[in-house]
């Protein structure tokens, strides 16, 4: 997982320089988001299409024990300590993944795939994209909306979605976390903060003040997770 992100984010940063690309400057990258997804799509897949995906994720040959894992994994992740099952939910990180599919409703979907789906909670969606494109982008974004506390309106921009759309593949990564240590309240001041992605404008966030005389200094700050 960890070369697919590199993959990703090396590439990322390349198409990221031009005009046409500012906004994947303010993104975040999950390993175990792709995985995820595409583990979703494998399902359903055949082929060349199915051997990429494997060779991408380095499964074994042994698809039904690499699903029985991931999934297992995904439990582990979003049911443990660190998710908004912890009776202490003030205190703990909320970790949340989900996935989403719509698929045009020209294809019939097999119940096999279906039940593939439900192995990794995830929802797989007919969809319109012929006579109603518009409503199938709103639904998708009102779902992203609901998976990330509405922290994501919008993923699915207006036009992006065409009636030779096949399928649409989504996957919404939320974290919330509370600081172990956090800054003290006399050093943090309201301040200015740009952001590539809005064109340069302009954002208050709280800033912490300080001095270094070494001009360096190690970070680690952790988060609760209980």
């Amino acid at each position: 997982m960890l070369e697919l992100y590199r993959a990703v984010l090396s590439k990322g940063g390349e198409v990221s320089t031009s005009k046409e690309n500012k906004k994947l400057l303010n993104v975040a990258l999950s390993p175990m988001s792709i995985t995820l997804a595409l583990a979703v799509v494998s399902g359903g897949s055949a082929g060349n299409t199915l051997t990429e995906i494997i060779d991408v994720l380095r499964l074994p040959t042994n698809l039904a024990a690499a699903h029985s894992s991931l999934t297992f994994l995904r439990r582990n992740l979003l049911g443990g300590p660190t998710s908004a099952s912890t009776s202490d939910s003030a205190a703990a990180a909320k970790v949340q993944i989900a996935t989403g599919l719509w698929v045009t409703d020209r294809l019939p979907l097999k119940k096999e795939y279906e039940d593939h789906v439900a192995l990794y909670e995830a929802r797989v969606v007919p969809a319109d994209f012929v006579g109603a494109a518009s409503q199938v982008r709103e639904e998708i974004n009102r779902w992203v909306s609901n998976q990330t506390s509405g922290k994501i309106q919008q993923v699915v921009p207006e036009g992006l979605l065409r009636e030779a759309s096949v399928f649409v593949l989504v996957n919404a990564l939320y974290f919330k976390g509370s600081w172990q240590e956090v800054f003290c309240k006399r050093y943090t001041a309201p301040g200015n903060f740009m952001i590539p992605a809005k064109g340069g404008g302009l954002e208050t966030v709280a800033y912490c003040n300080g001095a270094d005389q070494n001009k360096n200094r190690p970070l680690n700050t952790k988060y609760k997770i209980a």
